[in-house]
């Protein structure tokens, strides 16, 4: 009986799950910008060529079945650039999914589709400049109440630049902290 208060606090601190570092991140609706270069091309080894939308951060591929953490890279595809979800290498077990919208702008986009089949999981999506993307990430460990499940988040993309001499792109992203939330609106803003 004398060990019950202790074991509530623990409960208790737990579900608040507050200092978690796999825990949900604060909302930040501010787009930030990317720049990724063509993992196809020689001169750009070094360079990120990718982009974990998980932890929004650029990464660095010379071999897509090398590396792991990141889920679309950007590839040469005739007549342009292409995001490849992971998935759509041999051996790399994903679900990341890119979804192209139409139709909305960036901005208006209020939430990633929740038709599966709207993401395509084994192929490239060419990009082109003023284009709108979802990006499904892959499972990762998502902290909820205490308890970590493996679920995805989700992006949105629009397409600034594309340098097809310089084998470039620059996008801007905004991925919702929130594991599994199709949401793009700050649940402050709701």
């Amino acid at each position: 009986m004398r060990r019950l208060p202790l074991i509530l606090s623990l409960i208790a601190l737990a579900l608040a799950g507050c200092d978690d570092p796999l825990g949900p991140q604060p909302w930040n609706e501010t787009p930030i910008e990317v720049q990724l270069w063509s993992i196809d091309r020689t001169e750009h080894i070094g360079l990120p060529s990718a982009f974990d939308f998980f932890n929004r951060q650029r990464v660095a591929v010379e071999d897509p079945r090398s590396a792991l953490g990141w889920d679309v890279v950007v590839s040469d595809v005739e007549g342009g650039l292409a995001f490849v979800p992971a998935g759509a290498f041999p051996d790399i077990g994903t679900d990341v999914g890119i979804a192209v919208i139409t139709g909305v702008s960036f901005d208006d986009l209020l939430e990633a589709p929740r038709d599966a089949n709207a993401y395509i999981t084994d192929r490239a999506v060419p990009l082109v400049e003023g284009g709108v993307y979802v990006v499904r990430t892959r499972r990762a460990a998502c902290a909820t109440f205490g308890f970590s499940t493996f679920t995805p988040r989700y992006g949105k993309v629009t397409v600034t630049e594309i340098d097809l001499e310089e084998g470039s792109v620059v996008f801007k992203v905004v991925v919702n902290p929130n594991c599994n939330d199709r949401s793009f609106v700050s649940p402050e803003d709701d």
